[in-house]
């Protein structure tokens, strides 16, 4: 990737963020690019996610970028910055804003981000989510326990969970904690912010993939341990 990203002309230099990665991701990978030292990455987090609407994560617009490679934190802040505004807040109306705040829809955005494999899968997860919210239901996504663990300093960003992460003391472990969790999770995508927005209507409030990447939904706890017997052998 590196190779690739360095093939831009001149002095110039191409960044990537990619959909679904974490704040410190991307500081890494574009520092990485840049030869930004600690200081000058934790300047550019703080640059983005200290602009209004303040917000930890959700503001790391996707997408390529081409600067100089002697570009600064703060210049690099700024063009992701003025995409994010452009793509996503300006189209953000005051009718949205009535029928879902924006920081909701940009935290189940970031967490349909991280579960789903295309649209079509976040339009059905979308469903499931606010089944779960309109009831009061702990949303039990697993996610948001990578989130919880993943550690800037040994460069484990979404490590696999395991079933101990289910209990451990978190404001994002959502097996613990009713609704949302305080903030996203991740860096959404337009399209997983469209998805968020226009969920699937269905009556399901459990799901899961198989080794093949198809998706299983159902309405009852029952079924979706059925399910999960018959596709694994055992149940959760």
């Amino acid at each position: 990737m590196n190779w690739f990203q360095n093939l831009a002309a001149g002095n110039g230099r191409i960044l990537m963020i990619q959909p679904g990665e974490r704040k410190e991701q991307i500081a890494h990978n574009i520092g990485k690019i840049l030869e930004w030292d600690e200081g000058e990455e934790r300047t550019f987090i703080a640059s983005i996610v200290s602009t209004e609407p303040v917000a930890l994560e959700g503001k790391f617009a996707p997408g390529s970028y081409v600067v100089s490679r002697d570009a600064t934190p703060e210049y690099v802040a700024s063009l992701i910055l003025t995409r994010f505004d452009e793509t996503v807040l300006s189209r953000y109306t005051n009718e949205l804003r009535d029928r879902v705040p924006f920081e909701d829809a940009l935290t189940i955005a970031s967490l349909l981000e991280r579960e789903a494999y295309d649209f079509t899968d976040m339009r059905y997860i979308s469903g499931v989510i606010w089944n779960r919210l309109f009831i009061d239901m702990h949303l039990q996504i697993d996610a948001t326990l990578q989130y919880a663990r993943g550690a800037a300093s040994l460069r484990t960003w979404w490590p696999t969970p395991l079933p101990k992460d289910k209990y451990i003391e978190s404001p994002y472990n959502t097996y613990d904690h009713k609704g949302l969790p305080p903030a996203p999770i991740a860096n959404p995508s337009l399209e997983a912010i469209l998805a968020a927005l226009n969920p699937r209507d269905t009556d399901c409030l459990y799901y899961f993939h198989d080794d093949e990447g198809g998706f299983h939904c159902t309405q009852t706890y029952e079924e979706h341990v059925a399910l999960l017997k018959k596709f694994y052998g055992r149940g959760r």
